[in-house]
């Protein structure tokens, strides 16, 4: 622990932490795994694209070109001639495409890693939810971006919350674009819960790192307490909107609905 001079507050102790882990890994890579092991875990979708394999998507993501290359070299070698995974059978609530060569999965995996640049531009939405979750996510962008690579306070809780912010701006447009462009229906209700969810999971951790942060003594305590209201807020909003979803869908017979809701 060492003395640390900033411009939001002079008189505060920050912590220098080890980059890498005990498993190697430095804690940037462990905390985009954890995110994305979030992201594959609540998204049916993904589980059958990868057959249930975290491994498979995350290398997708980390090393697409040598993915693709040992997938079609263990195509090949196998008795089919086609490049494929497997077939996958839609759900009700996904109307994609329903078998999948190598080549439709690279072009998916392009798209979802497209996703995860902070460049893209997004349609407009009308909805109050994603709007407040995209004024928090800017200004708590600007703050640990500030702290984390211009003052080099190299934290894996500041870090934690710099790549969970607009993952969760990203996730309510999702969800609310499902709904604004479709309408709201049984199939598109149980597509927009599953951004919503993760989004829920992502905040509840910045608000673990804001405590973290807290007791480290890593930035200003009226900025960390401001943020950390703001995140607990804009948690509150989404874990409302989860709710009304899940008594949208148990009031039109998803029965499992009710069952969750009473549990």
């Amino acid at each position: 622990m060492s003395f640390h001079e900033t411009a939001e507050n002079p008189y505060i102790f920050t912590v220098s932490e080890s980059t890498m882990s005990a498993t190697g890994h430095t804690f940037e890579e462990e905390v985009r795994r954890e995110q994305r092991q979030t992201v594959f875990h609540a998204d049916p979708f993904l589980q059958r694209l990868f057959k249930g394999n975290f491994e498979w998507y995350h290398k997708a993501l980390e090393h697409p070109a040598q993915f693709f290359m040992d997938m079609k070299r263990e195509s090949l070698s196998s008795s089919s001639t086609t490049p494929s995974l497997a077939p996958f059978h839609a759900t009700p609530w996904d109307h994609r495409i329903s078998q999948f060569r190598a080549d439709e999965i690279e072009e998916i995996i392009n798209e979802f890693m497209e996703d995860e640049s902070e460049d893209d531009e997004e349609e407009d939405v009308h909805d109050a939810l994603f709007h407040e979750a995209d004024e928090w996510a800017v200004a708590l962008h600007r703050w640990s971006h500030t702290l984390y690579y211009h003052r080099h306070i190299r934290s894996r809780d500041l870090f934690r919350i710099h790549e969970n912010s607009f993952a969760v701006a990203d996730l309510c447009y999702e969800s609310a674009r499902l709904v604004e462009e479709e309408g709201l229906s049984i199939r598109t209700a149980e597509a927009s819960l599953i951004p919503l969810r993760i989004a829920q999971v992502f905040l509840s951790r910045c608000l673990e790192s804001f405590l973290t942060l807290k007791v480290q003594r890593i930035g200003a305590p009226a900025t960390l307490d401001k943020h950390a209201a703001a995140t607990l807020g804009l948690l509150s909003h989404v874990k409302r909107r989860i709710t009304t979803r899940e008594q949208y869908l148990a009031s039109s017979g998803r029965w499992e609905y009710f069952q969750a809701r009473e549990e």
